[in-house]
């Protein structure tokens, strides 16, 4: 039987004549644009809510998102713009909104206005920058950054609830840590550092003095743990 949900409405007037009602994805039900010889998305595309609202501007090649992808808030201002590479999204920037909506926005200060991820593969993203209205870089919390010291690395971001600068690569759909990890304290010691496998697991575990002399690694394999203690001055 039939969903009335999915039976098309009315088109409202901000809807153009060449969009078709196309409900399978919430919020983009009227879209326009072409389609290939195999009936794929290809070129620009226009997506419009139920009520006629402008909601996303992207481009397609034979069914993949490829280019800028822009989605709006309601009233009309950018939400999100990401750049795609045949279906992978890279870098992509959130924006707060003044008005009610139903985009996404992450957890963050209320000063934050935008919000950008960093990725190099499109599987993870290396680092995420908080910024406020005016443009200025800020901390999770909309706080003003504290002097980045040279010791730190340009990828690194500010965690304020832990006091730390933290340098390493999130899973994108898991928020798995993988890679290389690396904790400084706010004077730009290094205090902890991690290397974690594919499924986000330790393989090697290092602590260090507040004075940025190695404490202790532990390192794990399938064979088991070693741990290595160093006395004050980092020998072994």
């Amino acid at each position: 039987m039939g969903n009335p949900e999915n039976s098309p409405p009315a088109r409202p007037r901000t809807v153009p004549e060449d969009a078709r009602w196309d409900p399978k994805d919430p919020g983009f039900e009227w879209v326009a644009g072409a389609l290939d010889e195999e009936g794929r998305r290809h070129g620009a595309y226009r997506s419009w809510t139920r009520d006629g609202v402008l909601h996303g501007e992207s481009n397609y090649v034979h069914g993949k998102v490829h280019g800028k992808n822009v989605n709006f808030h309601p009233d009309g201002t950018v939400a999100s713009e990401a750049d795609w590479v045949l279906g992978l999204i890279l870098d992509s920037v959130f924006y707060r909104s003044d008005a009610p909506t139903t985009e996404p926005f992450a957890q963050a200060g209320a000063n934050v206005w935008s919000v950008r991820y960093y990725t190099k593969d499109g599987k993870t993203n290396y680092t995420i920058r908080y910024f406020m209205r005016d443009g200025t870089e800020c901390g999770p919390d909309g706080n003003a950054l504290p002097p980045r010291p040279a010791s730190v690395s340009a990828d690194a971001r500010w965690f304020p609830d832990m006091d730390r600068w933290v340098d390493g690569a999130i899973e994108r759909g898991t928020n798995n840590q993988v890679g290389h990890w690396r904790w400084w304290s706010k004077d730009g010691v290094l205090r902890h550092e991690e290397v974690r496998d594919a499924a986000g697991q330790p393989t090697m575990v290092a602590q260090y003095e507040a004075t940025g002399t190695i404490k202790k690694k532990t390192t794990r394999t399938a064979q088991g743990e070693e741990r290595d203690y160093y006395f004050d001055d980092g020998k072994l």
